[in-house]
């Protein structure tokens, strides 16, 4: 897992509310996508593994574990491959 492109969900915790925060979805499922479109990172387990979400209320229930209640939603695209 490289820091630079990735995100676990203890460091949601620690980003500064500012953060622009994305749910992407596709028809596999949703990506948590975190940081500027200029230096995206997409959120992994803690053991490196990317992490998918089959429902948007997952995705949604982990976000608000993290304390995150601002996000955007964007199903144009999907998940890094």
């Amino acid at each position: 897992m490289d820091a630079r492109t990735s995100i676990t969900p203890a460091g949601l915790q620690h980003l500064p509310e500012s953060t622009p925060i994305s749910l992407v979805g596709s028809a596999a499922g949703y990506a948590v996508l975190v940081g500027p479109a200029h230096h995206p990172r997409w959120l992994h387990t803690e053991s490196g593994i990317f992490q998918l979400f089959q429902s948007l209320d997952r995705a949604v229930a982990l976000l608000h574990r993290c304390d995150r209640y601002r996000f955007s939603l964007d199903i144009t695209g999907g998940p890094p491959q």
